[in-house]
């Protein structure tokens, strides 16, 4: 069991398989996956309401989905190697206004639970000093985040509330269950959609992907006006009180160093230098949950040919499903995903769809692992060799819902509903640089096995 589920996690591993052996009536098969993907035993899943869920009103779609054929400049960016240095130069560039769309925004020296305003300040995450030091020269920033109910103890701080004692707009998430996008919007302009999360192992250990767009502002005009509709419905956290001594340190002004690691990698990884291309094929754009199931779908029934699927984990049968499908009907499809997923009980639903694919013919191949990347947390696919579609949310049901109305907890007919980011182009430039970082992480990998016999989609 062991094998599947990294170190850190042992302990809960245990308790996991501990629940399996006490719930199993006759054998050791393991069906039981009751987390946040709800792919079997949903109704157990659909029981509790998350801590981090804050939703209060019923959510309606209302962003259609955005289609343009005009020229954009897509600069593609992948961790580990530039995305920190893409992101923090993006920052930089702005000259009016930043926006950023983060599930979690910790410091990487000064945690969730925060620390003295001395460390805070001087704080090594660059993401963190670039937005301070866009503050204090007249940059209004502003910053959507989901509130997991962390107390900060009585004198520490945490970035969130340094930022915002220095002037930032930041809103807690409520709009449905879970903020799951990783966007940043500068001056209207430009706007990185992405699988990168604010964490150290995002920037630097995992394999991350995603891109900038500019050169078409009624792309970033879509992702803004989400960002603001959200913003308006989720609220604010007021701040302790702290001393005098350190609200001057806190409200200092002085530039703060800005200290972006030069990218590097070990033996058998790849790393992509991000360069500008211009497209001006098909791009389709959408948000989750405003009509993206439908969206979704619509792309992968439309290929003829291939598919290659690079993902950190696929827990949705429906998706499974048509792979399947697709592969029985001829088309050429690979799939390869994370060695190794952080939750558990992810990790159990993720087995559900991939020995339901084993069983059906299907090859799903595995990364290497922590000796080439902790997770392989990237969630692309490229259709017929053609078009690459990429995104902030998994191919998870949270990230693509069911239906078009989505009721708080409290409610009937609730489920778990993550806000998140897709896009799809049609450009051989970008099908490359995809391509390559799926076929270079595909050599060091091997093959999908379990020592169990999971359940199967139905």
């Amino acid at each position: 069991f062991f094998d599947a589920v990294n170190n850190e996690q042992n302990m809960r591993a245990i308790v996991v398989l501990a629940l399996v052996l006490c719930l199993a009536s006759t054998s050791l098969s393991l069906p039981i996956v009751v987390g946040e993907s709800g792919v079997v035993n949903s109704h157990l899943l659909n029981a509790s309401d998350p801590s981090f869920d804050h939703q209060t009103s019923t959510y309606h779609s209302q962003f259609n989905v955005v289609n343009s054929d005009s020229s954009v400049t897509i600069r593609p960016f992948f961790s580990p190697g530039y995305s920190l240095t893409t992101v923090t130069e993006l920052i930089e560039s702005a000259e009016s206004y930043i926006k950023i769309f983060t599930p979690s925004f910790d410091g990487w020296d000064c945690g969730s639970k925060g620390c003295a305003p001395s460390a805070c300040r001087v704080e090594s995450f660059p993401v963190f000093s670039a937005l301070l030091n866009a503050l204090h020269n007249g940059i209004k920033v502003s910053v959507v985040v989901n509130d997991y109910n962390t107390a900060v103890a009585a004198g520490s701080i945490d970035v969130r509330t340094f930022l915002q004692l220095n002037g930032a707009d930041v809103k807690y998430y409520k709009t449905t269950t879970f903020m799951h996008s990783k966007v940043v919007i500068v001056d209207g302009k430009k706007v990185a959609i992405s699988s990168v999360n604010f964490s150290k192992n995002s920037f630097t250990n995992n394999r991350e992907a995603g891109a900038v767009l500019s050169g078409q502002d009624e792309l970033v005009s879509f992702v803004e006006k989400v960002f603001d509709s959200d913003a308006s419905a989720g609220y604010t956290k007021t701040p302790q009180t702290y001393s005098s001594a350190d609200m001057a340190t806190i409200t200092d002004t002085s530039t703060v160093d800005v200290n972006v690691p030069t990218p590097s990698g070990h033996s058998g990884q790849y790393l992509y230098k991000p360069e500008d291309h211009t497209v001006d094929g098909k791009l389709e754009l959408y948000t989750s949950p405003d009509y993206a199931r439908t969206s979704l779908m619509d792309i992968i029934d439309s290929v003829q040919n291939s598919i290659v699927v690079y993902a950190y984990q696929i827990t949705d049968c429906d998706i499974c499903n048509k792979l399947i499908t697709l592969n029985n009907n001829g088309v050429d499809v690979k799939v390869l995903v994370s060695k190794y997923i952080y939750d558990d009980v992810d990790f159990e639903a993720a087995q559900v769809c991939y020995q339901t694919m084993t069983n059906a013919g299907l090859t799903v191949a595995t990364t290497a692992g922590y000796s080439l990347y902790t997770y392989s947390h990237n969630k692309y696919f490229i259709v017929d060799g053609k078009g690459v579609h990429w995104s902030t949310g998994n191919l998870s049901p949270t990230d693509y819902a069911t239906g078009d109305s989505f009721p708080p907890y409290d409610q009937s007919g609730w489920q778990r509903v993550n806000r998140d980011f897709n896009i799809y182009v049609e450009s051989s430039a970008i099908v490359d640089v995809f391509q390559t970082v799926y076929s270079q992480d595909l050599s060091q990998g091997g093959t999908w096995s379990s020592k169990y016999a999971y359940s199967t989609c139905n």
